[in-house]
């Protein structure tokens, strides 16, 4: 029997681990710590061949200066085939394709529903003005055992005279972010178009 000699050996065990590399199928690594402090950065991407920070953006669901923050990245941006490189958060709907999320506000009273979401997660229920840049947190949404819930809030005072808003649940424990839009139907008599309807609020 030949003995294949140490060099060859480690030859052929260095092209089957490029192989493997190059063949398998685009993942982002999950960063795990070995104890309870949180970490700067919760997911890692691996640059593969072609991809700029505009595709990794795309394909996370985030902003390009999302990625930049986080990597303290400068110009010119160039970016080598494997190099880690920080994923702060992923959208909602790219860990959650199925899940949906859906709002209506009438008269101050929130109602807020969605189907497909993770069991066992519980969220943050916040609500802006459309344009503002400070956020209203209204509530708690928790579910326990079931992909399906509706929830309601009542909406404050002084955002009452609001027509647009901007409404997001923010899971606690991640920074996934799922939001929606939604008009505040408010004024009696007045008139909204709504779903591609118009439709008018009675007089109360």
């Amino acid at each position: 029997m030949t003995t294949l000699s140490s060099r060859r050996i480690g030859f052929i065990c260095l092209f089957l681990l490029g192989f493997l590399l190059y063949a398998a199928p685009l993942e982002v690594v999950q960063a795990q710590s070995d104890d309870d402090e949180p970490l700067d950065c919760p997911y890692i991407h691996f640059v593969r061949k072609g991809e700029t920070l505009g595709i990794i953006a795309i394909l996370y669901g985030i902003r390009v200066q999302d990625i930049l923050d986080a990597n303290n990245l400068f110009p010119p941006y160039y970016l080598v085939e494997w190099q880690p490189i920080c994923i702060p958060h992923i959208a909602f709907d790219r860990l959650y394709p199925e899940a949906s999320f859906n709002a209506s506000l009438f008269f101050n009273k929130l109602t807020i529903w969605g189907q497909n979401f993770p069991e066992y997660t519980q969220y943050n229920v916040k609500i802006r003005p459309r344009g503002a840049e400070d956020w209203t947190f209204l509530g708690c949404l928790f579910l326990s055992g079931e992909n399906d819930f509706a929830a309601y809030y009542p909406i404050p005072p002084d955002l009452a005279k609001e027509n647009y808003f901007q409404v997001c649940l923010k899971e606690q424990n991640e920074d996934h972010l799922v939001c929606t839009t939604v008009d505040h139907l408010n004024v009696s008599g007045k008139r909204y178009k709504w779903n591609g309807v118009w439709i008018t609020i009675p007089t109360r």
